[in-house]
């Protein structure tokens, strides 16, 4: 079985059954319990928040019952990484962080964020990077 790390867009993808959420659904539903990096979480609650302020309440009992496992781990070696690849690819924090920790956790970066990352997928080979859509 596959061991995940989830990004931003690809939990929003969820709530918002938006293409692609089926598969995270899957996932959800099986006995793998994927990962995120506690500022990817933080990017699905703020732009939660944003865009439906009056759902704000229901939405973050919703995100925090979800079976995932929310790390808050910044070790030298994320952070090093995640400045690699954020001044590389010009990234967002966010995302550098979520695709460096994946990569210490051995784990494949799941992301509806193709534009972005998809140039890091190709050449990256110690990335494990899939698409939603």
């Amino acid at each position: 079985m596959i061991a995940y790390t989830l990004d931003a867009s690809a939990l929003m993808a969820f709530t918002q059954k938006e293409k692609g959420h089926e598969k995270l659904k899957k996932i959800l539903k099986s006995n793998s319990r994927p990962f995120m990096h506690s500022i990817n979480f933080l990017e699905v609650e703020y732009k939660s928040k944003i865009k439906f302020p009056h759902l704000w309440p229901q939405s973050k009992k919703i995100l925090k019952h979800l079976p995932i496992t929310v790390a808050q781990l910044l070790t030298e070696e994320i952070t090093n990484y995640s400045r690699y690849l954020k001044t590389k690819y010009h990234l967002s924090l966010a995302d550098s962080i979520g695709l460096a920790f994946s990569k210490f956790a051995d784990t494949t970066f799941l992301t509806c964020d193709r534009h972005e990352l998809e140039i890091i997928a190709k050449n990256e080979p110690n990335l494990k990077i899939e698409f939603l859509r």
